[in-house]
């Protein structure tokens, strides 16, 4: 029989930040993670370093099974957790064993999401999420002459960065009728636009595969509107499944999208903490319940979910952010970018710098921002939506870009 005081579920950044924040803070309290990933602790920020040759594939790995050890935190590699009994305290494995727990937090992550379409299962087609995909994208470079790239996000981005690197002819389809769908608006979509077209990327929006060409090996794709794209590799980047199939039955409480939370990362079952990509916690910056899939966000959440499984009392407040440098543009996503949550945006931009910004208001409030090559911005930014600072005094002069935010007083 297994027992232990703290259980977590996923070993990525979250999970492991949470249990080696909890040893930091117990130094003789039994820990586990319960990883179904046979590999210890990668970065998946890194991957595209590693894919594009600049770094080797040891430098993706952060932990060896030596710093667990050290720590005294057992990790059970390459399990499945597929049941949870929260009043027992209990969680059953897919090999059969139950583990019993005191305090217990999930950050299982998430997966790509599976492709419906025709012919998704021949050779060819590549995704980049784990390390396994990495090593399979590094395998099949030789083989790779023509590239088609799926989505319209920033693993897009990243597959489209990475062809060009290589010298491999790109097209780009994209189901929504603009890149980033409605986050940006017509000064933002014609720069990216005209950057990719500096960089010979073909590119074709409002239409999606139909079917995908070749027999057993990728050939190209066929479109919902009938064109032909041609292709002997596929770059998938269209959104992440959310693992949270074990919860069927167990009482924690699921939102629209991930596990529900509150500011402290406690779910509806007192001691049941969620943190990471999975959690769907509540934002007191912003008032409401969402989530927000990327790595700091993960990190620092698995932080406060550690030391709140210790008994104190954090909540998490963070304005989260994205940021990319890619085919030349130093691109960063900040708070809120949905405009369907704002009142109103106000955009500003320098064509011939290649430099743009877009800010989402509610209530005279900064909820979010868009920079593009105006990173210097995104501290000051940050600062504005966190604390909920008015800006009516300058808010005329958010459209032009020679103001500096610099000059505001917070």
């Amino acid at each position: 029989m297994l027992h232990y005081n703290y259980l977590i579920i996923g070993g990525g950044i979250a999970g492991v930040t949470a249990a080696e924040t909890i040893r930091a803070h117990d130094s003789r309290g039994s820990i586990a993670i319960v990883s179904d990933e046979p590999h210890m602790l990668y970065s998946r920020v890194l991957l595209p370093s590693y894919i594009k040759k600049r770094i080797s594939r040891e430098k993706v790995f952060l932990r060896s099974i030596g710093d667990f050890e050290a720590k005294n935190i057992v990790v059970m590699s390459g399990e499945r957790v597929v049941k949870i009994d929260s009043v027992r305290k209990e969680v059953f494995l897919a090999s059969g064993r139950t583990v019993f727990f005191e305090k217990f937090c999930i950050a299982s992550g998430g997966s790509v999401e599976p492709w419906s379409v025709a012919g998704a299962e021949k050779k060819g087609i590549f995704r980049l999420q784990t390390i396994d995909d990495a090593d399979a994208i590094l395998a099949a470079l030789p083989e790779m002459r023509e590239a088609i790239v799926v989505g319209g996000g920033f693993i897009a981005l990243e597959f489209l960065d990475f062809f060009f690197i290589h010298q491999i002819s790109t097209t780009l389809l994209c189901r929504n009728k603009n890149f980033f769908g409605t986050a940006l608006d017509g000064d933002g979509i014609e720069l990216i636009h005209a950057n990719f077209e500096k960089h010979k990327i073909n590119f074709m929006f409002g239409d999606e595969a139909k079917a995908i060409l070749g027999n057993t090996v990728v050939e190209g794709i066929a479109t919902k509107q009938d064109v032909k794209v041609s292709g002997d590799v596929i770059g998938l980047g269209i959104g992440l499944l959310r693992h949270m199939e074990f919860l069927e039955g167990s009482g924690i409480e699921k939102g629209e999208y991930g596990i529900k939370t509150n500011e402290e990362l406690e779910t509806n079952v007192s001691g049941i903490f969620a943190a990471g990509d999975v959690a769907e916690f509540y934002d007191t910056i912003v008032g409401k319940h969402h989530v927000h899939g990327n790595w700091t966000n993960a990190f620092l959440q698995g932080e406060i979910a550690g030391l709140n499984m210790v008994g104190q009392k954090k909540a998490f407040r963070k304005v989260p952010s994205y940021s990319l440098v890619n085919l030349g543009l130093h691109i960063t996503f900040l708070g809120e970018t949905h405009p369907s949550e704002a009142e109103e945006t106000i955009s500003r931009t320098d064509p011939v710098l290649h430099k743009y910004e877009r800010f989402f208001i509610k209530e005279d409030r900064l909820i979010g921002a868009i920079l593009i090559n105006m990173f210097q911005d995104k501290p000051l930014i940050a600062k504005l939506v966190e604390e909920r600072v008015s800006i009516a005094p300058f808010k005329e002069k958010l459209s032009k870009i020679d103001f500096d935010l610099h000059s505001v007083v917070v």
